[in-house]
């Protein structure tokens, strides 16, 4: 359960989410408290009011970090 959040949040490498998922779907103590956790993350979401200006918003970050040579492959749409 150390690396739930990541799972959740999809910021792990494949085999180990896929691995995580897995350990979920057949663990009693794990996967319930998986599933309150992806509601919990779902009804925030839900709360959030969409950001109309995201694409301009992105690129102006992407562009910054650009800059910076912090992201220097970047191209719009990854």
């Amino acid at each position: 359960m150390q690396r739930l959040w990541e799972y959740l949040d999809e910021e792990l490498p494949r085999p180990e989410a896929e691995s995580i998922g897995h350990h979920l779907m057949e663990c009693r103590s794990c996967g319930p408290h998986a599933a309150s956790e992806r509601r919990f993350l779902a009804r925030i979401a839900a709360l959030r009011p969409p950001c109309a200006d995201a694409p301009v918003v992105r690129r102006r970050i992407v562009g910054r970090l650009a800059l910076q040579k912090v992201l220097p492959d970047w191209k719009d749409g990854c």
